[in-house]
């Protein structure tokens, strides 16, 4: 499964906790990465679980296995972009200006969460935030540094009107 509920640009901090044998079951899949990790007791990932598929492959009779798991709810960032309000309060009172805001931020969204994840190898540089992108990876596919005036637009809150530069 995927965890729709989760933030998409959040992890999912998940442990293992149980008395069970780590070489016959409690192994994590990662099915889009095509891994399966063994996972004993007390053993803790962090994983997008909201973008990456993944199970569990059972353990044996007589055996517990348990999961400690820590996300952020997609509910409560749409909640603070709302200006701390539902969607349906936030549509209901909306000015056009906000509403053709919410849109534009929304055309973007994917590109300015990608943003968040650290690529590889801006942490082998030591560049732990990502400022010097490199010419691989996503950036050949998409020029993130395009949307700083709607990053900036996108972490003011509540909704203001923003301009393109």
């Amino acid at each position: 499964h995927q965890d729709a509920d989760n933030a998409v640009h959040g992890w999912c901090i998940d442990t293992a906790l149980g008395t069970f044998d780590p070489d016959k079951g409690g192994h994590l899949v990662l099915w889009d990465l095509g891994l399966v990790i063994r996972f004993p007791p007390g053993a803790t990932i962090a994983f997008p679980s909201a973008l990456i598929t993944h199970s569990s492959i059972p353990i044996q009779k007589g055996e517990t296995r348990y999961a400690l798991v820590q996300f952020s709810s997609g509910g409560l960032f749409r909640w603070r972009a709302n200006g701390f309000q539902s969607d349906r309060s936030f549509l209901a009172r909306a000015d056009p200006s906000q509403l053709a805001q919410r849109e534009e931020i929304r055309l973007h969204r994917w590109k300015l969460l990608l943003q968040k994840f650290t690529r590889w190898d801006d942490l082998s540089r030591g560049d732990w935030k990502g400022e010097r992108r490199t010419q691989a990876g996503l950036d050949e596919v998409s020029e993130l540094s395009e949307l700083s005036d709607v990053d900036t637009c996108f972490k003011s809150r509540p909704l203001k009107r923003c301009r393109r530069s």
